[in-house]
C-alpha cells in the first residue's frame, strides 16, 4: 500500500512539474534536495544509533535503500539546478 502511495506522490510531482512551468520545476528541485538530505541524515542517525547500541554490523545493509534513495534524490536535485536544465525549463 505504501508503495502505491509513493508512486502516486512522485507522479503527482512530475505532472505538476510538466504542466506547471518553471516555478513547478524549481519546486520539484527543492523537494528533491530536501528529501535527499532528510533521508541521508536519517540513515546516518539511525546507523550511528544502531552501532552505539551494539547492533550487529552486518545488519547495517538494511540501511542501504535509505542511503541510496537519499543520494539519488540529492543527485536529482543537483541535476535540476544545473545551468542546462534551468535554461530548458526557463527559470533563468
Amino acid at each position: 500500500m505504501w508503495v502505491l502511495f509513493w508512486v502516486v506522490a512522485v507522479l503527482a510531482l512530475l505532472v505538476r512539474g510538466w504542466w506547471g512551468g518553471p516555478k513547478a520545476w524549481v519546486y520539484v528541485q527543492f523537494i528533491a534536495n530536501a528529501l535527499g538530505l532528510v533521508f541521508l541524515a536519517g540513515m546516518v542517525a539511525f546507523g550511528a544509533l544502531a552501532v552505539s547500541t551494539g547492533f550487529d554490523a552486518s545488519g547495517l545493509v538494511y540501511f542501504a535503500p535509505g542511503v541510496l534513495s537519499g543520494g539519488l534524490l540529492l543527485a536529482a536535485g543537483r541535476l535540476l539546478s544545473s545551468g542546462d536544465v534551468r535554461r530548458w525549463y526557463g527559470a533563468d
